[in-house]
């Protein structure tokens, strides 16, 4: 911005010798022809410096907008950034705390159980050991059921086969 102000006072101040120039350049006589001629390349000098100054600060007033565009949009995302980065940090917070919450769930859960293996072996007793010795006698007459069928419908198979 600085630049374009300096630019604009050096566009007046040419402005202004090239009014200085055409007053001089109008009040020349004929006598004096060579320094008109010079007056009038000076001022077609300074006309196209003036030029030249006006298509500069055109362009760097399209920078200048350009910028700023680019500016507001980086602006914008940025913000857009912040916001996400600020939900992501909520959502691990409360992820810590679910699993600070879980992790205490489950050693709760641990003493319980624990405790619960040691009130259940403090009952165990002879019954138990008795129940547990039944339950396997019948298992094994059952097996013994099974393989005697077995073999009588094999003795049976076999008899039928011979007569």
């Amino acid at each position: 911005m600085d630049e374009l102000r300096n630019n604009r006072n050096q566009l007046c101040n040419i402005l202004e010798e090239l009014n200085v120039l055409a007053l001089q350049v109008n009040g020349v006589s004929e006598s004096q022809g060579n320094e008109a001629k010079i007056l009038e390349q000076k001022y077609a000098d300074l006309e196209a410096t003036v030029k030249q100054e006006m298509l500069d600060k055109g362009k760097l007033q399209l920078h200048c907008s350009q910028i700023d565009n680019l500016n507001r949009s980086l602006e914008q995302k940025l913000t857009k950034l912040t916001e996400e980065n600020n939900g992501l940090l909520k959502l691990a917070n409360k992820r810590d705390e679910d699993n600070e919450t879980i992790s205490n769930v489950l050693e709760k859960i641990s003493c319980d159980y624990e405790n619960l293996q040691k009130v259940c072996e403090r009952q165990k007793g002879p019954q138990d050991d008795k129940i547990q010795a039944l339950r396997n006698t019948a298992k094994a007459l059952e097996a013994k059921k099974r393989a005697a069928t077995r073999g009588e419908s094999h003795e049976i198979q076999r008899q039928c086969k011979h007569s």
